[in-house]
């Protein structure tokens, strides 16, 4: 056991070395999409550290109210915050707070991985090779220029663990748990990627462990949907606000179209 476990700090140190001009690089900056994420993220963490909220990117057209992007930018992702206020804390450079935030994500979505495998088939060989390929698979390795596609999957491993724990036995705490972590998913990006996504798994995982399917209480799972609900609402309630604003208000904020007479369409 503790030989096949050694995989996972070994992986996660090759992880490392394959980022490693990120790392030490103080100039480095990514390529494609990631460089709008990073922009950003910059703004963001300046505001943090200067004890101001970040609500008017004045950087953007000439001036932009920021809060519209914080779903674009990534930025309620709370692993972001966690890098944002330790990064400063050890005094870290801006760049370097955003590389490592970036790789515990890759981290954390691989993990999420093995306790789903490790769950539905109590098989750790396969539980750490579903690690490894989540650790080195191409969304996630492919965050140094396109990272919204990884952001749209990397709470669905935990997501499905969760929800598998809740259906093995139906408990109020095994519900709020899957809520919070379906909530935070569908904060940190937009929700309309993750779905199709996360319904598709959960259809083959219901055709793999049927069992669980057909050991539902209905009574209990009716009771704990009125309990999920308003948990996953007040969660998402930032992205509600968000799009509405920028509904109502046609902002710019990024790729549109304008024709003669039209409004701005996204």
């Amino acid at each position: 056991d503790m030989l096949l476990f050694l995989y996972i700090p070994i992986s996660i140190l090759l992880l490392v070395l394959l980022n490693l001009q990120a790392i030490v690089n103080s100039d480095w900056i990514p390529a494609h999409d990631t460089v709008n994420q990073l922009t950003e993220f910059l703004y963001a963490i300046s505001a943090y550290q200067n004890g101001e909220l970040p609500l008017w990117n004045s950087y953007l057209y000439g001036g932009q109210p920021f809060y519209l992007l914080l779903n674009h930018g990534l930025l309620l992702n709370p692993i972001m915050w966690v890098w944002i206020i330790l990064g400063t804390f050890l005094n870290l450079t801006h760049i370097n707070i955003f590389v490592y935030y970036h790789l515990t994500d890759i981290v954390f979505f691989a993990l999420g991985g093995l306790f789903f495998v490790r769950e539905i088939t109590k098989d750790k060989v396969v539980s750490v090779a579903a690690f490894m390929i989540l650790l080195f698979s191409g969304d996630a390795n492919y965050w140094l220029n396109q990272i919204w596609s990884f952001a749209a999957v990397e709470y669905v491993p935990w997501i499905l663990f969760f929800g598998i724990r809740y259906f093995k036995k139906q408990t109020v705490l095994r519900c709020a748990v899957f809520a919070v972590f379906l909530g935070i998913s569908m904060n940190v990006y937009m929700p309309v990627y993750m779905a199709p996504f996360i319904i598709t798994l959960l259809i083959l995982l219901l055709c793999f462990r049927f069992d669980l399917a057909a050991n539902i209480d209905f009574r209990k799972l009716f009771k704990h949907i009125l309990i999920a609900v308003p948990i996953i609402a007040a969660m998402i309630l930032p992205l509600y606000l968000n799009y509405s604003e920028i509904t109502n208000d046609n902002y710019q904020i990024g790729r549109s179209t304008k024709g003669p007479d039209q409004e701005i369409r996204f």
